[in-house]
């Protein structure tokens, strides 16, 4: 349903695109033959750029663990972003992106995104709770100058 949304709205926009589909059937874990199965389609399809939509990190990992198997110019995971270009999911507003906030709104908008992650969110929050109340130091970042090679 989604890729069919896709399809039709590439086609009125990008009407000189050619555009190719897989979505395979959602597994925690993808085993060596499902990694050949994609990497075969995705390369009988000879494609310029790949989107890679398997929710994060999954597919951040995916992309990087075969990245050299993949004849393409260009590999990008785009995770819900299939969603909002095919008018399936309701699109973060720009403004929470320009406040770093987009998080959250999604987080309200799908709280299903929430219970998926909830180990590494109660883990952040837990950090940032702890730097609102001053009972741990806020991060701090510096560059070490490497006095060899100056």
């Amino acid at each position: 349903m989604v890729l069919d949304k896709i399809r039709e709205r590439i086609n009125l926009e990008y009407p000189n695109v050619t555009v190719g589909f897989f979505s395979p059937p959602f597994k925690k874990v993808f085993s060596e033959e499902d990694n050949m199965d994609i990497i075969s389609r995705i390369n009988a399809f000879k494609p310029d750029i790949v989107f890679v939509g398997m929710t994060a990190p999954k597919q951040e990992k995916w992309s990087f663990n075969h990245k050299e198997k993949l004849n393409s110019n260009l590999i990008i995971t785009i995770g819900n972003v299939f969603d909002w270009y095919a008018g399936t999911q309701k699109a973060i507003p720009p403004f929470f992106f320009k406040i770093r906030m987009a998080w959250l709104v999604r987080i309200i908008l799908r709280p299903e995104v929430f219970k998926r992650n909830i180990g590494n969110q109660m883990l952040f929050f837990w950090h940032l709770t702890l730097m609102v109340f001053r009972l741990k130091k806020q991060p701090s970042f510096t560059i070490q100058e490497d006095k060899q090679n100056n």
